[in-house]
């Protein structure tokens, strides 16, 4: 007999990362030129990593292999602590650029799991849109200070996001739902 998943079992992180969706192009890089560091998508479409911190001292001094940001914290479980800071601002707040033509039509904060449409304005007029998810990221701070294989890398999946389906179907019923009408 099989048994019956949780109510809460949707939001539980899961024990492999998920892939992405159909018809997302996922891109892995390693980010050898340090930052900035452009990622072409497509032949208009690029988008460039980036660290706005204005603070040069502290990612000069630091160890070239040492950890400046990485998703693991954020795709592990997380187990609550006494220490726990509220309102943490040490995180360095690692940018996306979107560009299209070299012309800048959004910015997306590095978080991981996060799936966004650039621009998100629903202006026709800042050019075509595309849908992003960040996968997961390891930057180090030598990849801060300049290029060189230091380990950091990159991933994510992105679509055109300016074209409508073709098909079109009813949403799915939530299976427990389902398993409440069923006789």
């Amino acid at each position: 007999m099989k048994m019956q998943s949780i109510p809460v079992q949707r939001y539980l992180v899961p024990d492999q990362k998920p892939p992405p969706p159909v018809g997302f192009t996922q891109v892995n890089v390693r980010i050898l030129t340090g930052l900035p560091h452009t990622i072409s998508l497509s032949g208009d479409l690029q988008v460039i990593v980036v660290l706005p911190t204005g603070l040069a001292v502290p990612w000069r001094d630091a160890n070239a292999t040492a950890l400046a940001s990485s998703s693991a914290a954020e795709l592990s479980p997380s187990t609550p602590q006494a220490d726990f800071t509220l309102a943490d601002v040490t995180r360095a707040p690692f940018r996306l650029v979107v560009q299209q033509s070299r012309r800048t039509i959004g910015v997306v904060p590095l978080v991981a799991g996060l799936r966004q449409v650039v621009p998100n304005s629903g202006a026709s007029n800042l050019g075509g849109q595309i849908e992003l998810i960040i996968l997961e990221w390891d930057v180090r701070a030598g990849s801060i200070r300049g290029a060189g294989d230091f380990g950091s890398r990159l991933s994510l999946a992105w679509q055109r996001a300016n074209q409508a389906t073709a098909q079109f179907s009813p949403p799915p019923i939530n299976p427990q739902l389902l398993a409440r009408l069923q006789i």
